[in-house]
């Protein structure tokens, strides 16, 4: 009995073994091609030409900081801001020209009133009509909207040829302590 059952698990393994061996049916799948127009410095400038983000500085002694994202979706643009806490509360935010500060102009476009310490609104204007240097992203007080909160100016777009350069090679300047390179 014994025998039996040691050449049956002998037939088991060896079944097993071969099993195992068997050269796999999947079909490769052939890479994907880049196109050659897509090289890293066009997919810079375009990320840099779609989103923006502009950082929020506290004004009036506020304690409000925080950041707001820009992106371009076509002729209209999403804003996406956060603020901290703060020591007031804001609650209206709108894009005015001119820059922060005392000579802030004028309301251009409304946007969604800040809950929660977050505001998302989409504006009927393009991100590259916003890029000329003369708008801020400005919140007021909640309950008092002469009193600024926090500001941020939106800068003018860059010219293609004031682009930063795309790197060829990232140099490494850590210096390595022993042979292993490490």
């Amino acid at each position: 009995m014994k025998r039996v059952l040691a050449l049956l698990m002998m037939v088991v393994l060896v079944a097993l073994m071969g099993a195992c061996a068997a050269e796999p049916t999947a079909t490769p799948v052939p890479p994907t091609p880049v196109p050659p127009t897509a090289t890293a410095e066009a997919m810079m400038r375009t990320a840099a030409e779609d989103v923006l983000l502009i950082v929020l500085n506290s004004q009036n002694s506020s304690g409000q900081n925080g950041w707001a994202m820009l992106t371009a979706k076509g002729a209209q643009t999403e804003v996406v801001l956060s603020l901290s806490a703060g020591t007031m509360e804001s609650e209206l935010v709108h894009i005015h020209t001119g820059p922060c500060g005392p000579t802030l102009g004028r309301v251009e476009y409304d946007l969604t009133n800040i809950a929660g310490g977050t505001s998302s609104t989409t504006v009927n204007v393009a991100l590259a009509a916003l890029r000329t240097g003369t708008f801020a992203i400005n919140a007021h007080q909640k309950g008092n909207a002469g009193v600024y909160m926090a500001c941020g100016a939106i800068p003018a777009a860059l010219a293609t040829s004031q682009a930063p350069a795309v790197p060829n090679s990232v140099e490494s300047t850590s210096s390595k302590s022993d042979a292993s390179g490490y």
